[in-house]
């Protein structure tokens, strides 16, 4: 698999892979791959650990009610 062409060290799959975003083929694939490549292997323990940090952001929360009709108002 090519290396992306806007950063060839970045591998495409490398995020996808990372959070398990890809389909099974693919990571498949992209399993064997990464066994032999250091750089993906970098890449991808980078890529954990902003997933985990994305998991530990604060929780979502309901906007006001009103939330809509005054940033229209403040717009207008």
């Amino acid at each position: 698999m090519p290396p992306d062409e806007k950063n060839p060290e970045l591998h495409p799959d490398a995020a996808g892979w990372a959070l398990g975003a890809l389909d099974p083929d693919d990571a498949a694939a992209f399993e064997t791959h990464l066994q032999d490549c250091a750089e993906c292997q970098a890449t991808v323990a980078e890529f954990q650990e902003m997933a985990r940090a994305l998991k530990s952001a604060a929780p979502a929360v309901e906007p006001p009610p009103d939330l809509e009709s005054k940033t229209l108002a403040a717009v207008q």
